[in-house]
């Protein structure tokens, strides 16, 4: 029988499995040890087709994770004689889902158990989706007694944590997929791109954007978090963040704001556009990304975008200039100042852009015109 501290160990080790992916073989080790067994396995069985797969195991060469998922996981006697014990918080033996004389007699036992001097096995399904369950199993060798209730009971205890820790790992292997995914996304653009977190530390930043802090091109990080190099600018660029962060999660969210931010040598002052980040477009970057700076160099910007808005999106004349403005990290104020013409007009020709680009606000129009200038070299200006 397992004691209480058996039991807490092995609960400990499979939720820190659940956060780092890595430790799930330390936690299979441990358990199949806790058993008595060998060659712990989480794998995944579609109960339709008995296609299946070896995901996470221990002590299972190359060549035998090759072979099951290419053709032993559909001779698996115990998966298909067994069928109706495959229910989540099952706990089974193999003993229980097929006869040993059909075992003996079969294909799985010939080219699965005999090469690796197993006869019984012990395991549990965690999680039964709409296609694909993932199982958990450990094997019992020849000279092994067979698993018993003190086992079963140990895997029913643990149970529970089992099934929490694959839904913590899944939605963080999600959320770090989507966080890889973003970054790639964001690395080639000309314009650069900063998350930050309420407090102005900065979470995220793309080439772009790393190459002008690294060289304190006008902004600079410290320990009080992103800031502009010269102190007047700093506090209104602190302003725009503060007063963003103090809009998420409210409805008909704006946008922040923008300004100019003198950069040394007399060039021309960076455009720097503050947007909102809505909870739900958060994504997993440990603490949560309140808004996102937009970093326009001038120099680096073609002249004559309003060109290319036009032909990629339909625009007319009068609202690609306002689009090209807002890419360059206007404020819709600054670009009515800038085109001398009223702000209600701006802001009717930023209705009309958002439906004809399909985008939800100042910040969603920069994702997706920047985006596309990646790929093309139109927009985003000069290599």
């Amino acid at each position: 029988m397992y004691s209480a501290e058996q039991l807490e160990s092995l609960v400990e080790s499979v939720y820190d499995a659940s956060i780092d992916g890595a430790r799930w073989p330390a936690f299979l080790t441990q358990l199949a040890q806790q058993l008595g067994g060998t060659l712990p396995t989480l794998f995944l069985h579609d109960p339709r087709t008995h296609a299946g797969s070896l995901a996470i195991s221990v002590g299972f060469d190359e060549a035998m994770v090759r072979a099951y998922k290419e053709r032993l996981a559909e001779c698996n006697i115990w998966l298909r004689s067994g069928a109706h014990l495959l229910t989540t918080h099952q706990v089974r033996t193999s003993h229980m889902m097929c006869s040993r004389k059909a075992l003996l007699g079969s294909e799985w036992y010939a080219d699965y158990c005999l090469p690796l001097n197993v006869s019984q096995a012990i395991g549990a399904t965690i999680h039964r989706g709409s296609i694909v369950s993932s199982n958990i199993a450990v094997f019992g060798g020849a000279g092994r007694p067979d698993f018993d209730c003190d086992d079963m009971a140990l895997l029913e205890a643990l149970m529970p944590h089992m099934q929490r820790a694959l839904k913590i790992h899944m939605h963080v292997a999600a959320s770090d997929l989507r966080q890889r995914e973003f970054a790639e996304a964001m690395e080639p653009l000309a314009v650069g791109v900063i998350l930050v977190s309420k407090d102005a530390r900065v979470i995220f930043a793309n080439g772009s954007a790393q190459r002008l802090l690294n060289h304190r091109d006008g902004l600079m990080t410290d320990r009080n978090g992103l800031r502009a190099v010269r102190p007047r600018e700093a506090t209104a660029l602190r302003a725009l963040i503060d007063c963003t962060a103090a809009k998420v999660g409210r409805v008909h969210l704006q946008s922040g704001g923008g300004l100019n931010v003198t950069r040394p040598n007399g060039r021309r002052a960076l455009q720097v556009l503050v947007s909102p980040i809505r909870p739900q477009q958060s994504l997993h970057l440990g603490e949560r990304a309140v808004a996102a700076i937009y970093v326009t160099d001038p120099e680096q910007v073609s002249d004559k975008p309003e060109v290319v808005l036009m032909r990629l999106y339909g625009l007319t004349p009068g609202e690609a200039k306002v689009a090209a403005l807002i890419v360059r990290g206007m404020s819709a104020r600054q670009a009515a100042e800038g085109l001398a013409i009223s702000y209600n007009t701006v802001k009717s020709h930023l209705k009309r852009v958002f439906a004809k680009t399909g985008t939800n606000g100042q910040g969603d129009l920069i994702r997706l015109i920047v985006g596309r200038a990646a790929q093309t070299g139109s927009v985003s200006g000069k290599p």
